[in-house]
């Protein structure tokens, strides 16, 4: 069984989807899964991308999803466009930027409080906990978004502008990052 968090589906047949999925055990995996797009498919629903679930592969070639077993399904991410988008994107940025097959405990826990968090968020907290997250991201992945010490941040007002834009809500945020 692995710990996984569903980032994608992606129709491959009439039946059939490939499921996008991050793992504790074995990073970014790509899953084939057949009939899952039947009436009477038991799997279908915990398939959805933004669930935290336990599922099980066959390594033929590629990765056969055999089962799936949901202990997370993030609700209030889902009955908001906002929260969607924003956990659309981090799961695009990482599924662009990670390499298949190379686990990282810490992007699977930073993604999994992500949607944990973003999941029991105030609506008004919303983009900051996306602006966040971004950051988060970049800093495991090797890039430190700080400055030097007391130089305005251009990128952090970029991102403000962004998201007051996108998501019609007032970002406040210190101009300042100081790295220790």
């Amino acid at each position: 069984m692995l710990t996984a968090i569903v980032l994608a589906r992606e129709d491959i047949r009439e039946y059939d989807q490939r499921i996008t999925l991050y793992t504790k055990e074995r990073g970014l995996v790509f899953a084939y899964a057949g009939g899952v797009k039947k009436i009477l498919s038991k799997q279908s629903s915990h398939l959805e991308p933004g669930m935290f679930a336990y599922v099980e592969t066959a390594r033929t070639g590629s990765d056969k999803l055999l089962s799936a077993e949901p202990v997370a399904s993030f609700p209030h991410i889902r009955a908001s466009l906002s929260k969607s988008v924003m956990t659309q994107y981090i799961a695009g940025l990482l599924v662009r930027t990670v390499h298949i097959g190379a686990p990282d405990r810490a992007l699977f826990n930073f993604l999994r409080r992500f949607f944990v968090t973003l999941d029991r968020a105030a609506p008004d907290a919303v983009v900051k906990i996306f602006i966040r997250a971004l950051w988060r991201y970049m800093a495991i992945m090797g890039y430190n978004p700080g400055t030097v010490v007391g130089r305005p941040l251009e990128h952090l007002t970029r991102w403000q502008r962004f998201a007051e834009h996108h998501f019609e809500l007032p970002v406040t945020l210190p101009l300042y990052v100081f790295v220790p």
